[in-house]
């Protein structure tokens, strides 16, 4: 990229000219776009704190390959070979190597972890390569040094490859943010070691506007809320995300805790109206909605936990905002979804069989996914019993009072065979 050229000012008369195609068909290519509902994004510049650990490694192992799955794979066999030593001290830069075939490891630290673009400024010779590694912890240590091995897996490739030109080299990560505390950069031998001068993070987040918060006279109490509140604040981008670092996606069943904690914090509903719509705009023609949305991937079945997860979610969201109309909006595409599980109660009244994935939270399950669990599963029916009661709640604000009234019979016929199949006096 030519320097200064995001700049306003800039000469690009000297760029080809662009040529337009025009679309076969006479619709605009922008039918699925519309307006922005949410406020831009804030963006800030963190510079990182300096090199808290170097290291050296065979370059012989780190051919320059063009396929981005050779060029992970490479790195991680040339990482499996290496290891990095921790420094008491942040040089400004590390000595370049007397051995060419040697590639220069830095660990750069940031003070937290944030969620943004990479920036280095960095003088060296053009062809020079430098691979940036994110990393959100440091990697075990023993003796002071840190072990790289499986750094890089085929479920979590986080990393940037630069190649520079001549001179003076702005570079940054234009698309696709990375989270992350701390930045490994593998810098591979040329001629002369290039000057890495300035490595830092534009940051972005949702806008932060703290209504509320939490003090107390114990400081670890203390520090656990600020840590707690950075991390709301780093999952909260154009959507509430499960994780800033890996999937970058929304998903109800985490959504609707963050968006309550946020909500609390901040009193700003805007990013939780529009998870609650646009997980919404997934469901089906059977009632059943996907567990992330927007998403093009179908890959995961549906989670009937997190599909109750929506419906609670629109609750609370009604009885923290007032927010009627929107309720009103969807409330037939709840009806719908509620359909849908009335089709997998018993005789008794209790779930069964439900087909999906059957998640309800991150354990030790018999089987990784636990997908194919049958039969009658308390936690599932409990949420169930929620859904149910909140969805009253939902009806009776609306005016529907037959519905209202069905519906709570349906949660006494559930409470009743809940506790049929599941309590245990003598536990």
């Amino acid at each position: 990229d030519e320097p200064d050229w995001t700049i306003p000012d800039f000469d690009d008369h000297h760029w080809p000219v662009v040529r337009v195609h025009k679309h076969a068909l006479k619709v605009s290519h922008l039918w699925n776009l519309k307006p922005r509902d949410i406020p831009l994004l804030d963006e800030t510049r963190q510079t990182a704190n300096g090199i808290i650990a170097t290291g050296e490694g065979n370059a012989r192992l780190l051919a320059a390959e063009k396929a981005t799955v050779r060029i992970w794979q490479n790195l991680q066999l040339f990482l499996d070979q290496t290891s990095l030593t921790l420094r008491n001290e942040s040089p400004e830069a590390e000595a370049p190597s007397a051995e060419t075939h040697k590639a220069i490891l830095q660990l750069h630290a940031f003070a937290k972890l944030y969620a943004g673009y990479l920036q280095l400024h960095v003088s060296g010779t053009a062809g020079q390569i430098i691979d940036c590694i994110y990393l959100e912890a440091l990697p075990p240590a023993t003796n002071g040094k840190l072990n790289l091995k499986s750094l890089i897996t085929p479920e979590n490739r986080p990393m940037d490859r630069f190649i520079l030109d001549e001179g003076e080299n702005h570079l940054e990560v234009a698309f696709g943010w990375k989270a992350f505390r701390y930045v490994l950069l593998v810098i591979h031998p040329s001629r002369s070691f290039p000057a890495i001068k300035k490595v830092s993070i534009v940051s972005r987040e949702y806008p932060f506007r703290r209504l509320n918060r939490f003090m107390s006279s114990d400081p670890e109490l203390n520090s656990i809320f600020e840590i707690c509140q950075h991390t709301a604040r780093i999952c909260a981008q154009d959507a509430f995300v499960d994780s800033p670092s890996r999937e970058q996606q929304q998903w109800i069943g985490d959504g609707r805790w963050t968006a309550l904690v946020y909500f609390h914090l901040t009193g700003d509903s805007q990013l939780y109206r529009r998870m609650l719509v646009q997980i919404g705009q997934s469901q089906d023609f059977s009632g059943m909605i996907k567990p992330r949305h927007p998403d093009d991937h179908n890959n995961i079945p549906p989670i009937p936990a997190f599909a109750l997860s929506w419906i609670s979610a629109f609750y609370e969201y009604f009885l923290h905002t007032g927010d009627l109309k929107l309720v009103r909006e969807w409330w037939p595409n709840i009806e719908h979804l509620l359909a849908w599980f009335r089709r997998h109660q018993n005789d008794d009244g209790v779930l069964s069989n439900v087909p999906g994935w059957f998640f309800i939270d991150w354990g030790n399950p018999p089987q990784l996914m636990d997908v194919m669990r049958g039969g009658e599963v308390a936690a599932l029916n409990l949420q169930y019993v929620e859904a149910l009661l909140f969805s009253a709640e939902i009806s009776e604000a609306l005016g529907e009072k037959q519905t209202c009234k069905e519906i709570r019979e349906q949660v006494f016929s559930l409470q009743a065979g809940c506790r049929k199949l599941f309590w245990n006096q003598s536990l």
